[in-house]
């Protein structure tokens, strides 16, 4: 693989990404196969010296082999670093929106809290209000009553002092009652 990624380093530049595709499809996939199979197998690559013969090398039958895996590499290392990149914004995104969310969840927890305060206040208010009234309330109660009391205690003397003066006619007075 070295020996051939160093040959084909040269001719790395006359491919394109749309050449790879092309080689990677599934019909040049299906071609290869099919070429594959017709081509009569040998014995096999034998590195072993038989009967005085010279070591026979595996013959390399695809040369362009290891510009492909190279140009495959490439592609699917752009096509990973693009999703790297796209992974990381989305996350930035993410880490954005979260930063937003938590932003807009303390907004309403302190809003909640100035709300919850206020409303303890008008609580309060409320109560006070209500004291407030029912004391004046008996206040008012009090004064009626003591103004009745005093009201029935001027009639009494008025009546006291009509039955003292001997010059009274007394024969309005409702003695049954």
């Amino acid at each position: 693989m070295c020996v051939g990624a160093a040959k084909s380093s040269k001719s790395a530049s006359r491919f394109d990404v749309s050449d790879i595709q092309d080689i990677v499809s599934p019909r040049s996939i299906k071609k290869e196969l099919a070429a594959s199979q017709s081509m009569p197998e040998s014995k096999g690559m034998s590195t072993r010296a038989k009967g005085g013969s010279k070591r026979k090398k595996p013959s390399q039958s695809s040369e362009g082999l290891p510009l492909i895996e190279q140009q495959l590499h490439e592609a699917v290392s752009e096509k990973f670093a693009e999703i790297q990149i796209l992974q990381g914004q989305q996350l930035a995104n993410a880490e954005e929106r979260i930063l937003d969310l938590q932003t807009i969840a303390t907004a309403k927890d302190n809003r909640i809290a100035h709300l919850e305060k206020g409303s303890k206040t008008l609580q309060k208010q409320i109560l006070l209000a209500d004291i407030t009234s029912n004391k004046e309330r008996l206040e008012i109660i009090d004064e009626a009553k003591k103004y009745a009391a005093i009201v029935t205690l001027k009639i009494r003397l008025q009546m006291a002092k009509e039955a003292a003066d001997p010059s009274f006619d007394r024969s309005e007075w409702d003695v049954e009652a």
